[in-house]
């Protein structure tokens, strides 16, 4: 399994996307659809209370193809990282793109202050572009 940098950090990203749309979900519970009304509703048919429940659905639907994406994506970063032949470079990835901690909380924990915060991110980028290059070349 081959993976670039921006493929790890994407599982970030794909865990924003679930949380902005559970937000807006979340948006339009407080909208009722039909109000009752004696005025004449003319030639619209629609029902506003199953708009509303068709719109609901298809955001749960939206978020469990996000959550699906997610999921996916996690398994394939955690093979990646499996393969990986140096312990450090395990470790730093796992708390990186699997426990999506921040560098200076990963350097921090691992190295208590005793490097740069950008170093251990540095140091993981050039590894991971390393055993790309190797694995991509015959």
């Amino acid at each position: 399994v081959q993976m670039t940098y921006e493929e790890l950090e994407s599982l970030h990203w794909i865990k924003a996307q679930i949380k902005l749309l559970e937000k807006e979900l979340a948006e339009l519970e407080p909208l009722r659809g039909n109000k009752i009304t004696d005025m004449p509703r003319g030639q619209n048919t629609s029902n506003p209370t199953e708009e509303m429940a068709i719109l609901k659905a298809r955001y749960i639907e939206k978020i469990n193809q996000e959550k699906i994406k997610y999921w996916q994506k996690k398994i394939e970063i955690l093979e990646f990282i499996e393969n990986l032949e140096n312990e450090e470079a395990k470790t730093l990835a796992r708390c990186r793109f699997i426990q999506g901690k921040s560098w200076s909380k990963i350097t921090r924990e691992q190295y208590s202050y005793y490097c740069d915060i950008y170093t251990p991110r540095r140091w993981l980028q050039r590894y991971i572009e390393k055993i790309n290059k190797k694995k991509g070349t015959p």
